[in-house]
């Protein structure tokens, strides 16, 4: 079941990265999607692009934290 979710949460951190890198990189002028999207515009608020970093690395973290064996002793 841990595996599952740090599986499921390495995919997620993954899949928010590439929205996040596309939505900053991306052209001024551009959109992602056909405008229902408010992440994909480059001149998104600040906190949008730091909501989404900070669920990255949340995830990042969290993921290998699951997976790490307990020491006895």
């Amino acid at each position: 079941m841990r595996l599952f979710i740090a599986i499921l949460l390495l995919l997620a951190a993954a899949v928010f990265g590439v929205v996040q890198l596309a939505a900053v990189v991306a052209p001024v002028g551009t959109k992602m999607a056909d405008g229902a999207d408010p992440f994909g515009s480059p001149h998104a608020a600040w906190h949008q692009h730091a909501l989404f970093t900070l669920f990255i690395v949340a995830c990042l973290f969290v993921a290998p934290r699951l997976l790490r064996r307990r020491r006895n002793g």
